[in-house]
């Protein structure tokens, strides 16, 4: 995925996305965050690791997010 956005930053149009890691996550702090620069879009880092505890935690966030991306896009 990383390469296929730094070959075409635009890969993804217009669509709303979202993208997050946790601040102790070891393995994929540093990809997510170049992942997010190539695509231009916001990485939101939060404590925790890469885990269910992480993950659980923040369902409200992306559910919330990606309703509202539905709810404006055209179609």
């Amino acid at each position: 995925m990383l390469a296929a956005a730094r070959a075409n930053p635009q890969l993804y149009g217009h669509a709303q996305l979202w993208l997050d890691v946790g601040a102790q996550d070891p393995y994929f702090r540093s990809s997510d965050s170049e992942l997010a620069r190539a695509l231009n879009i916001q990485l939101h880092v939060w404590p925790g690791s890469h885990n269910f505890t992480y993950w659980n935690a923040h369902w409200s966030d992306y559910l919330a997010f990606y309703a509202n991306a539905f709810a404006t896009c055209a179609g």
